[in-house]
């Protein structure tokens, strides 16, 4: 099981991390007309694939800016490798080891197992074990994905994709979309409808505008949230960084660590609790159910 769930997750991680370019066709990171911000990316690639990429996505949606930002497309991109290597170097450990027990050092299948250990746990809490384990893999994709990306921000030469709003719009929207399918499909339309009716009908036709209003933007609040606290933590890192003092940024570096996991953690901990709400009300039917059959 731990081996299936490892390589599911690695391979949803990789997935996700292709998200970015889903949404590269929205607003630059800020209204200035020729600035790509610096990367290791910036300082190695041509210009020209830069204006390809521009190209290809269009103009802002916002502003009809030509000139968008795409810096996070080739960041993404970076996560996609990272990713698969992470994913072949947990496979090949996986196929090495004798033993289930967990790992004496730190390598990729311990990532992967801490990681799937902890989600795993904390989604246990909100939902029966069977379901937990069947919204795992999107679950610590999420975790994995957003985790990796907020860590690029301490790496010089390096910015964190998760700054960038069409970045994080894409990860909401996948949140979105995968709860309420899976809510649909588990109590079917009419009844997943029901839980934005209110407790009583007299009710509904005051709380369904006031439920579907919450739900549309909870993957807006999703990548506000995200991207708004890790733009914020990369700019006061880098302003820091520029005044080429070695040690200077190193205790904001270790916030900026915590800020990275911190986020991750809300990021996920607002997906479980999402899901965990979508098929809740199918689980005490299921439930009531099985009690009357006894």
């Amino acid at each position: 099981m731990k081996k299936g769930l490892t390589l599911v997750t690695a391979w949803l991680v990789s997935l996700l991390a292709t998200a970015p370019a889903l949404a590269a066709g929205g607003g630059g990171d800020d209204g200035h007309h020729d600035v790509e911000h610096w990367s290791i990316f910036k300082a190695l690639l041509p210009e020209s694939l830069f204006q390809n990429i521009r190209g290809m996505v269009g103009p802002s949606w916002l502003g009809g800016d030509p000139n968008v930002h795409v810096s996070h497309v080739f960041l993404g991109l970076f996560v996609l490798i990272f990713g698969i290597g992470l994913m072949l170097a947990a496979s090949k450990k996986m196929k090495a080891s004798d033993t289930l027990l967990p790992s004496k050092s730190w390598n990729a299948f311990a990532f992967f197992d801490v990681m799937i250990e902890a989600i795993l746990g904390l989604m246990e809490t909100m939902m029966p074990r069977d379901k937990a384990l069947r919204f795992l893999p999107l679950v610590t994709a999420f975790a994995c994905f957003i985790l990796i990306s907020n860590l690029l921000a301490l790496v010089p030469g390096f910015l964190p994709p998760t700054d960038n709003m069409n970045t994080t719009a894409a990860l909401g929207l996948v949140a979105f979309i995968a709860y309420n399918y899976w809510g649909i499909r588990q109590q079917g339309f009419v009844n997943y409808m029901k839980h934005f009716m209110g407790p009583m009908p007299i009710l509904a036709p005051l709380m369904l505008p006031i439920e579907l209003f919450s739900h549309l933007v909870r993957p807006a609040s999703l990548a506000l949230r995200l991207a708004g606290n890790m733009f914020g933590d990369h700019k006061v890192i880098s302003i820091f960084l520029a005044f080429h003092l070695i040690f200077v940024p190193l205790p904001l570096m270790v916030l900026g660590t915590l800020v990275c996991v911190v986020q991750t953690l809300v990021f996920t901990l607002l997906t479980i609790v999402y899901i965990a709400m979508a098929v809740e009300e199918h689980d005490h039917h299921d439930d009531h159910g099985h009690a009357e059959a006894h």
